[in-house]
């Protein structure tokens, strides 16, 4: 039966156009004027810090750790975003829920 819903779906929109959002263009970033290396494609990291560029957010809250390193390594090369050290994994949720209440825009917590 699961299959039979995912290709009715797939049927009901064979045909229509996806519209071309922002975030769907394959983008590089500049390293710094480092030649080379300048043009490679993008970690996952830097993907995720270039959707939170593109949102416009400022602030990311959060705890360092060992499963984060490269999100962080990613914010710090950022101009837009910085990095606001907390004590505590849910401080850093409680901070980011007030500030996206308080000032509207988006608020984002990340921990090991």
């Amino acid at each position: 039966m699961h299959g039979a819903m995912v290709s009715a779906m797939s049927s009901r929109f064979a045909g229509v156009a996806r519209p071309q959002v922002p975030w769907d263009t394959p983008r590089t970033r500049d390293r710094g004027g480092l030649g080379a290396v300048a043009d490679q494609e993008m970690t996952g990291a830097e993907v995720l810090v270039d959707a939170l560029e593109r949102h416009g957010v400022r602030y990311v809250f959060g705890v360092p750790g060992h499963g984060n390193t490269n999100v962080l390594d990613a914010i710090y090369g950022s101009d837009q975003i910085d990095f606001k050290l907390v004590r505590h994994e849910q401080a850093a949720a409680h901070i980011a829920d007030g500030y996206a209440r308080v000032s509207g825009q988006v608020g984002v917590c990340c921990s090991s």
